[in-house]
């Protein structure tokens, strides 16, 4: 059987912002990767960018600091 767990999942309005959200974390070390958007949450673009819930706080900071919307912030079994 597939273990899950509990992920924080940050969705984009568009392919451009989940891209540069990639980018931006890998330049600030932030762990956590792109992934299709799980079928319990609708995204236009269909990426998402997933990390350890406790990422949070930083997750939030990172995003206003470059500007990026997110089209939804969600924690998620996956």
């Amino acid at each position: 059987m597939i273990s899950r767990e509990l992920r924080l999942v940050i969705t984009f309005s568009s392919t451009t912002d989940a891209l540069t959200m990639e980018q931006s974390c890998k330049e600030n070390q932030i762990p956590g990767r792109l992934i299709p958007v799980p079928r319990m949450i609708s995204a236009s673009c269909g990426l998402a960018w997933s990390t350890d819930v406790t990422e949070e706080k930083v997750i939030q900071d990172l995003l206003t600091h470059i500007q990026v919307k997110p089209e939804g912030i969600y924690q998620c079994m996956i």
